[in-house]
Parts: C-alpha cells; structure tokens; sequence
C-alpha cells in the first residue's frame, strides 16, 4: 500500500511509485489512500494491474556429440545456446571445462558422462537446458594368429578379444564377443 499524504491546499511532490523485479505472468492490487484531516474522511482508490508473460523461448545446446572415444579428448567443441524466440537475453555456460562463450575444452578428459547447462535470461525470465557427453574408453581388441603347422593346412587359428564391451565385425560378421 502507499500513502500520499497532503492537507488541504498542500499536495506531496511525490506522486508515483514503482514496481520492480516483478514475476511474469501475476496479478497485484494496490491501493492510493489521500488522508484527510477534513470532516470529509479518507479517500482511497484500489486498482488492478498484471505482469505479462515471458516471452516465448525455446532453448537447446548444439555441437555436442551424445558420445566420444577418450582418444579425441584433445580436442575443443564450440557449443552454441540454439535460441528459437525472442532473442536478446543474456546466455550463461556451466560444466566441466566449459567457458562462458561455449567453447569446451575437452583436454585430460577422463572417461565418463558430462553435464552442460545453458541458462538464458530475457527480460526477468529464465530458461534453462541441459545436455550431455558420455566418454568412453578407448577400444581395445587383442589379436592372436597361431600359424598352420605345415604349408597347406588349415589347422591356422587367429583370436579376436574385444574389452570394454566394443563391437567389431570380421568378415562382415558383427561379433562383440571372441571368435575362433
């Protein structure tokens, strides 16, 4: 509630107030009461008002792969804030290794999933995504040959072992298991 005080024949200099840091989308009442020393009493005027609401923003992150092997960890991903709507907010980067302008150094990574948020602001409203990177290991398959005893046979062998659960295929044949 505000008051203008005044008297009869005086009138206060301030007249206006001001609202800020209001949220989106609300209702508020407020009431202007002249005080009156008169036999005439108080006078008081109740009004409405609402805040608009935010503005239409669809946010997403791109450049960033869903997976990546560990041996191309040396690298930088410029990630863009991807932003469908009313543009001229300010944008914000949070992650490991990632700078406010997007850029994500990725050097000395160790193998395992990472987060990144984009918040966006726009005239007192909030927007937020995520999105991740899963690293993995890098592939290791061990390969053994035992040649045939002698020239011409075909008692030969070779081994194929994939670790940390890669898939190969030999032959045109998907395997991700050893084959024999």
């Amino acid at each position: 509630m505000y008051m203008l005080m005044g008297y009869y024949n005086q009138h206060s200099a301030n007249t206006s107030y001001s609202m800020t840091n209001l949220s989106s989308n609300s209702s508020f009442e407020f009431t202007v009461e002249a005080i009156s020393d008169c036999a005439c009493g108080n006078i008081s005027v109740t009004k409405g008002c609402s805040t608009e609401p935010c503005p239409f923003v669809e946010l997403a992150i791109s450049g960033l792969p869903d997976q990546i092997c560990k041996s191309d960890v040396a690298q930088t991903l410029s990630l863009n804030a991807d932003i469908t709507g009313t543009t001229g907010g300010d944008v914000a980067w949070s992650g490991t290794g990632i700078s406010q302008n997007g850029q994500l150094n990725l050097t000395n990574f160790e193998a395992g999933n990472y987060v990144y948020t984009v918040d966006y602001t726009l005239d007192n409203c909030s927007y937020s995504v995520q999105d991740s990177v899963l690293i993995t290991d890098n592939p290791l398959i061990v390969a053994e040959s035992h040649d045939p005893l002698c020239n011409g046979e075909s008692n030969g062998e070779i081994s194929i072992s994939p670790e940390n659960n890669v898939s190969y295929t030999v032959n045109g044949q998907s395997s991700s298991r050893s084959l024999y």
